[in-house]
């Protein structure tokens, strides 16, 4: 059976190879950050058991990485609008104020066991 195309058709067929190619390479890069994104939970989660072992004199660098993290997730939120899960989204809330009340709250939070409200296990 022979099929004839009309331009219109032929044209269509290109938008969706083209369509195709962009939508693998979007496939290929969402992925990538997935990687990305369950990277940097993971070192929250590393740094919130370090900081459970530790008096809160020792615990600064800690925090910092906790808190550069933060600013990370947040300008992946805000600046680039990507769409994030929402324990990702409840720890850009969580930790978005960086003051030593804060850095205290979160210790002895840290240090007396309780549920802080992050479930990093998803990522």
């Amino acid at each position: 059976m022979l099929v004839i195309f009309s331009q219109e058709s032929e044209g269509e067929m290109e938008f969706q190879k083209e369509l195709n190619k962009e939508l693998d390479k979007y496939r290929s890069v969402r992925e990538l950050i997935s990687q990305y994104l369950s990277y940097f939970m993971r070192r929250v989660s590393e740094e919130i058991e370090f900081i459970g072992l530790k008096k809160f004199d020792e615990c600064e660098k800690n925090f910092d990485r906790i808190f550069e993290i933060q600013n990370i997730l947040a300008t992946t939120k805000y600046k680039y609008d990507y769409p994030l899960q929402s324990d990702i989204i409840e720890f850009i809330y969580q930790f978005e104020r960086d003051d030593e009340f804060s850095r205290r709250y979160w210790y002895e939070k840290i240090q007396s066991g309780q549920e802080l409200g992050l479930n990093f296990g998803n990522c």
